[in-house]
């Protein structure tokens, strides 16, 4: 119906200016004010599109990001093989976004001292 695509876009904007707002706040380091930001667009992604949408798979890898920038690996670690495990089931292993999440994820471990769990992605 028109009211459902009306609440759907207006949902989707609201969850791009998230997005935007969080970004800048990256941008300029403040990573704990940009994390909630973050944390609620993929949220609202995760409710409005799913777990394997585009959309939702940024905004996870954002907040893995977001996370690892502070060091929180342990945290950003399950986001990472989340968005990555998506990635290899809907685009497949030489995907250039799926590439580039193996390399996010491989950086995180590398950070980690995990080399072991680095070395087979």
């Amino acid at each position: 119906s028109a009211r459902l695509q009306a609440e759907r876009a207006k949902r989707q904007t609201s969850t791009f200016t998230l997005d935007i707002l969080a970004q800048e706040l990256q941008a300029q380091g403040k990573y704990n004010e940009a994390e909630p930001l973050y944390r609620e667009a993929l949220e609202m992604d995760r409710e409005a599109l799913g777990t394997r949408h585009p959309n939702t798979l940024i905004a996870i890898n954002n907040l893995a990001q977001v996370l690892q920038a502070q060091g929180k690996n342990d945290e950003a670690e399950p986001l990472s093989r989340e968005a990555l495990e998506v990635q290899r089931a809907t685009l497949g292993s030489r995907h250039p976004d799926t590439l580039c999440s193996i390399t996010k994820l491989g950086t995180l471990l590398h950070g980690k001292g995990d080399f072991t769990a680095a070395e087979p992605l």
